[in-house]
């Protein structure tokens, strides 16, 4: 799917100063390092959902965004795949009418509770949610539903650009700790790829998808990497230390790459040895359906989200110019 960026829906300008050339085509791929396959959840008191980002680079130029819905894999199946579904996601909006188990909190660059800006393998960003769902999950089979967004160069807004699924199964008897993300490759997901710019540099040309996926690059490299993952989803999400322990430090790289919006400034977040600085703390989700307790777009992490409407508003009015023109 190829989507051509209007003036006021084109994405975050790139500084790049004296680092890797970021010019087209660029490709951002997004894998699953866990859960995957058959897992336990027992030892977890906030459940992880980790990504990996390849590029780390460009995808902190143009920052990043990943909100994601919990679904039993057998609803989904029911109901997630039909082209009314398809069509929903693809302007940006969660499918109506799909029960959904829960929507957890996102990962994104550059802020959280607290930030969780680290790369590895040169170029492949840890994309950490704050967690897949705080609530116990029964034995079976579920399905992560993810929608990745980006800033824009012009608007106070940002716009999905890619989105994908990801199976997994909870079996007591399955993998309990992290430590498998050492042992197997992660499992691609998806991405989005920027085919041309314009000629200040923000993105004109995009499509879905990656046509020579790698997920093996980002497999984890090192215990350590693991015990700050550890550390992360072990802590309360109130320890704003909890991704700044001895084993982060030493485990990865700081992403401090610059960033130039309209609307975003990263000023002030790194301290002198560039490590994040806390930018405090929010709230959580609900879970349910859209049409239940719990379950509206309006109780996902609302002191940190963009409403969802707003990506299919963003998404549609694009279209509509592209049709246009």
């Amino acid at each position: 799917m190829q989507i051509p960026l209007t003036h006021a829906a084109s994405f975050a300008l790139a500084i790049t100063l004296a680092t890797a050339d970021l010019s087209p085509p660029q490709t951002i791929e997004v894998d699953v390092l866990w859960p995957t396959g058959s897992v336990s959840t027992s030892q977890f008191r906030d459940i992880p959902l980790i990504f990996a980002v390849q590029n780390a680079e460009a995808a902190y130029s143009y920052e990043w965004f990943i909100e994601h819905r919990l679904y039993n894999a057998s609803v989904w199946a029911a109901a997630g795949n039909d082209s009314a579904a398809i069509a929903q996601i693809e302007r940006g909006s969660w499918p109506e009418d799909i029960d959904w188990v829960d929507s957890g909190l996102p990962a994104w660059s550059y802020n959280g509770n607290p930030p969780f800006n680290y790369y590895y393998n040169g170029d492949v960003a840890v994309a950490a949610a704050e967690w897949l769902t705080i609530y116990p999950l029964d034995p079976g089979d579920y399905v992560i539903l993810w929608l990745y967004s980006t800033e824009n160069c012009a608007e106070e807004d940002i716009l999905m650009v890619a989105w994908g699924t990801h199976s997994f199964t909870v079996d007591e008897e399955g993998v309990a700790g992290l430590e498998v993300m050492l042992d197997a490759c992660p499992e691609y997901s998806g991405g989005w790829t920027i085919r041309d710019t314009r000629d200040d540099g923000c993105p004109f040309v995009l499509e879905q998808g990656v046509s020579d996926p790698d997920p093996c690059r980002a497999r984890l490299q090192n215990r350590q990497q693991v015990e700050c993952l550890e550390d992360y989803y072990r802590l309360s999400s109130d320890d704003t230390s909890r991704n700044e322990t001895e084993a982060c430090r030493a485990a990865f790289e700081v992403a401090t790459w610059p960033v130039l919006t309209d609307t975003y400034d990263t000023t002030g977040m790194f301290d002198e040895d560039g490590h994040a600085i806390d930018s405090g703390s929010g709230s959580g989700s609900g879970s349910g359906s859209d049409d239940e307790e719990g379950g509206s777009d309006e109780d996902v992490g609302t002191s940190y989200h963009v409403d969802m409407s707003v990506l299919g508003l963003a998404a549609t009015m694009v279209m509509w110019v592209a049709w246009c023109l």
